[in-house]
């Protein structure tokens, strides 16, 4: 079993633990709140990119900085949107909180919640799959990684793998696969960040067991040679 597999159950798993219940507690409240920003903070590690001294007023900030830039993109927006969008919103967020360096995954990661259709997460393991190495400007990276899917028109392969698994019965994000197999590819091109993807692996071996999904481990055996094939293919490898 390769990326693919695990990348698809990887999406799975933190969909049903995660992910979900967060983005539809977002889609209740129409909105992002303190308390849904500080949840997502602590569960994708921002606590270094984003503000924590002065208390929880301070997540009440980020989200209202967050909804106001969502505010004036439609989900259905595109890519290139979209990544206008959350450079806005990075610059922001480093000028509002004094921050030291641009909070570009941070603020990527928060704004697919609230407009997740066609986006992805910036991470520097998915940034590690598309290029050699990361420049000093955080700001240039994220731009550079979004031009990249563009051009290999990740939002077009994230839905083909959507209805592929959903001719199968299951309902998945065909981005965030795509971003977990990016996250994979990537940290297994950095010898220090290998012990990121066994773990992964670990984790996902340990939860299709406990699950005892077969119809998930069916689609993410057929999703594999689908997903490395045509990645592979756009990445030009």
């Amino acid at each position: 079993m390769h990326h693919g597999f695990w990348a698809t159950v990887d999406h799975w798993r933190t969909w049903e633990s995660f992910d979900g219940p967060v983005r539809a507690q977002i889609v209740r409240d129409r909105e992002l709140t303190g308390y849904t920003t500080a949840a997502i903070a602590i569960e994708y590690n921002l606590t270094n990119s984003l503000p924590w001294k002065g208390g929880f007023a301070r997540f009440d900030r980020v989200a209202q900085r967050v909804n106001r830039i969502a505010e004036t993109v439609e989900d259905s927006a595109t890519m290139a949107v979209k990544r206008d969008a959350v450079v806005e919103l990075a610059d922001a967020l480093q000028m509002d909180f004094a921050l030291p360096a641009v909070p570009s995954s941070a603020a990527s990661k928060l704004f697919w919640f609230v407009r997740p259709t066609g986006w992805t997460m910036f991470d520097k393991h998915a940034f590690n799959a598309l290029f050699d190495k990361r420049s000093e400007n955080r700001r240039q990276d994220l731009k550079d990684f979004y031009d990249v899917l563009i051009e290999m028109e990740f939002s077009q392969l994230g839905e083909t793998v959507s209805m592929l698994a959903a001719s199968d019965g299951i309902s998945l994000n065909g981005d965030r696969v795509l971003d977990k197999l990016l996250m994979l590819r990537g940290s297994a091109k950095v010898i220090r960040e290998t012990r990121f993807g066994d773990d992964l692996r670990r984790i996902c071996r340990d939860y299709l067991e406990s699950a005892n999904n077969s119809a998930l481990a069916a689609v993410a055996s057929r999703l594999e040679d689908v997903l490395s094939v045509k990645l592979l293919r756009t990445l030009g490898h």
